[in-house]
């Protein structure tokens, strides 16, 4: 059974990422992590989305965002 979630559907980013996840299956409850790794996801891309980046800056911020992660995860010290 799929989750319906909320999003602003005026955003076609927003938009776009549910379809995506939805047609994929990650908001189904035999989803990887019940359906939560969709949800978790797709609230990413709205706070994402109501930040407004252009072209740039969405790029430079993922690029960073990623940054952050993988250098947690790797344990290296700040």
């Amino acid at each position: 059974m799929k989750r319906k979630l909320d999003f602003d559907t005026s955003s076609s980013l927003q938009t776009y990422a549910y379809r995506w996840l939805e047609k994929g299956g990650f908001f189904d409850k035999d989803a990887p992590y019940d359906g939560m790794l969709g949800e978790a996801v797709l609230e990413l891309i709205k706070v994402f989305s109501k930040q407004g980046h252009s072209g740039f800056s969405a790029g430079a911020t993922r690029e960073l965002f990623n940054m952050i992660l993988k250098d947690f995860e790797s344990g290296k010290e700040v």
